[in-house]
């Protein structure tokens, strides 16, 4: 759920054994990353979804978590390969997740991703961290001039909820321009077809969880269009609701079952995410799969995307195309419609104020705007990023 360039904490001087020196450009045994039609399972692990990995000249197995919002190839201690070369003295690094913190020390190894061999890259070594969930690794998928190992050049992802997903390498296709991390612009989010006047940009993040707003303000717009536009948006007395109580409350009740979907438009392309994404189960109760952070200007678009379409990259472009195969399916398969279960906690992006250490952070809001405060109750209450 990588999203930018993480904090360094600690580095040491010097590079005894010169690890590094080639590790941003690890040579590629095969010819290309690229093998049209290659596609790679991808494993559902509750929060996020995971490939497979071979690490070491005797491979150690890494089900690495699928992060279009990282650019640094991670493994956990637990996985080190008896062919790691390590620095002397050790380099080590404080990396600041949105989900916690994580001691990292600085190794170079073989890898092997689906038929592409990459020798001397380098990999942060994951000695330790605080996220409140275990993770065995991170394949970085962000754009290949801030990635630090050779990305593919055009790819796609999605997740098949509740079950396996696909990573198809050479599958590119998208026609919507991005810049920096995958960000696009935004010209509005639509309700079963209507606008909403909510409109800036957006990244589609394979390592996030939910489904982000850049702040309290427009998320409660969002909620409040939804419940104008559903008709089982109901007050305590029955009637149509109004507030952000009532679609909380609503939600609950119903589940995501009768639920417009909601829209997100660009110029070039649009994205459709039905209430079964964008609503979960967590500790046994209903509630919408957003958050809100601050710190971010933008949206991010995490699971709930992804396991709604299949999302393409390729060099600077970005596209979505409803439905998701698995590997030797058909690739635009709509998935059967189900409960999103959600068993721990979410998956957020990097530097997210929204962690497991942090108190709620809401910015620069309308906080006597009742329907903004209401909103920021709710999200408080589920927990997921305070006092667990």
């Amino acid at each position: 759920m990588k999203l930018v360039a993480v904090h360094f904490a600690l580095i040491a001087p010097s590079f005894g054994m010169q690890i590094g020196q080639n590790s941003r450009s690890a040579a590629l045994i095969n010819a290309s990353i690229q093998k049209q039609g290659e596609c790679i399972p991808l494993k559902n692990q509750d929060s996020f979804y995971s490939a497979q990995l071979q690490v070491g000249t005797k491979p150690t197995i890494v089900d690495a978590v699928v992060d279009t919002g990282s650019n640094t190839i991670v493994i956990d201690q637990t996985h080190e390969s008896q062919s790691m070369k390590h620095s002397t003295p050790p380099q080590t690094r404080i990396a600041s997740y949105g989900s916690g913190d994580a001691t990292m020390e600085i190794v170079e190894d073989t890898v092997k991703f689906g038929r592409t061999v990459l020798e001397n890259q380098e990999i942060e070594l994951m000695e330790g961290n605080n996220f409140g969930f275990s993770i065995e690794g991170i394949l970085p998928l962000g754009p290949s001039d801030k990635n630090k190992w050779k990305t593919p050049e055009s790819f796609s992802l999605c997740f098949k909820q509740g079950s396996s997903g696909a990573l198809r390498l050479g599958d590119g296709g998208g026609s919507i321009s991005a810049s920096d991390q995958w960000e696009i612009p935004l010209s509005d989010i639509s309700v079963d077809g209507s606008s909403t006047g909510i409109s800036g940009s957006v990244v589609p993040d394979s390592g996030t969880t939910l489904l982000i707003a850049p702040s309290a303000t427009e998320l409660s717009k969002l909620f409040l269009n939804i419940c104008s536009e559903w008709s089982n948006c109901k007050n305590a007395n029955g009637g149509k609701g109004e507030d952000t109580d009532d679609f909380f409350a609503s939600v609950k009740e119903d589940c995501g079952k009768t639920m417009p979907p909601i829209s997100f438009i660009f110029a070039g392309g649009s994205a459709s995410i039905p209430a079964s994404s964008y609503v979960v189960s967590s500790k046994g109760e209903c509630t919408p799969a957003f958050d809100i952070d601050s710190y971010f200007s933008f949206w991010i678009l995490g699971m709930p995307l992804f396991s709604s379409n299949t999302v393409q990259f390729s060099g600077k472009q970005v596209g979505f195309t409803p439905g998701c195969g698995g590997c030797g399916g058909d690739l635009n398969q709509v998935r059967s419609e189900g409960l999103w279960q959600l068993s721990g906690p979410p998956r957020w992006p990097t530097r997210s104020q929204r962690n497991t250490k942090t108190e709620f952070v809401v910015g620069d809001e309308d906080m006597t705007n009742p329907n903004v405060v209401a909103l920021v109750k709710h999200l408080t209450e589920r927990g997921w990023a305070v006092g667990k």
